[in-house]
């Protein structure tokens, strides 16, 4: 038990016992996890917003590892995670229950309550659990003690709509943000495709309220973020494809 309480200790930890030697922690995820502990211990900023490009281990980490191992830890908290399409952040609640199907009881001394268990909405024994939905749309349930929202647009094209940026932004405000409980830590990360994007708002109107962290995919110094996955040539090449 000592032992796997140690591999609990953070997300990154977590994903790394999960993971058994294939789960890779990169500098930038390190430094997510931090700052992620930081804000659920009350000794950092409750309120981050991650940028950082695609492909680069930021949903494997945020929204399939650190719901699970929050909840893990604070069984009676609920989670709400929101994500571009319904169906993408149903996908990572699911592979957050199985996580809690898996290690529950032995890591945690907890279990998936007896009600029907969905993707999108699973409890448990304690009475919390995780909620899922596509931004944009409805979160059924009640309130969240964790709020993240992982990529609330698809693509450049999206973000590039003035309709669907003013659409994303009045969903954030009446009704992502309103389901705060007390004290909530809320994550926003995602990766810019727009300088009026949920991030650039969020950055421009309330420059004091938000820990931004930010990940170039090729630094000022022409090093890639993650070499190991993508060398600087690999994102050269993106770039041109993507303009």
């Amino acid at each position: 038990m000592e032992e796997m309480t140690r591999a609990s200790a953070t997300p990154a930890s977590f994903a790394k016992f999960d993971g058994a030697g294939k789960w890779m922690a990169p500098r930038h995820i390190q430094v997510i996890d931090r700052a992620v502990v930081a804000a659920v211990n009350g000794t950092g900023s409750k309120q981050i917003i991650v940028t950082m490009p695609p492909r680069h281990g930021k949903s494997e980490y945020c929204s399939k590892y650190v719901p699970s191992w929050y909840v893990g830890h604070f069984p009676e908290d609920r989670v709400i995670l929101t994500s571009y399409a319904a169906s993408f952040a149903a996908s990572w609640g699911r592979k957050s229950r199985e996580l809690m199907e898996k290690y529950g009881r032995s890591m945690y001394g907890i279990g998936l309550a007896d009600a029907p268990q969905a993707a999108d909405n699973w409890a448990t024994t304690e009475g919390g659990g995780m909620v899922t939905a596509g931004a944009g749309g409805q979160i059924t349930g009640k309130g969240g003690n964790l709020l993240i929202c992982d990529d609330p647009v698809k693509n450049a094209e999206e973000a590039g709509s003035r309709r669907q940026r003013e659409k994303i932004w009045d969903w954030w405000r009446s009704t992502f943000y309103s389901r705060r409980e007390p004290g909530a830590v809320t994550i926003l990360i995602q990766t810019r495709w727009h300088e009026d994007d949920l991030a650039g708002r969020l950055i421009r109107d309330q420059p004091t309220d938000w820990k931004v962290i930010n990940f170039a995919a090729i630094d000022d110094q022409g090093k890639a973020l993650w070499p190991g996955r993508y060398t600087v040539g690999d994102l050269a090449q993106i770039r041109r494809n993507l303009g």
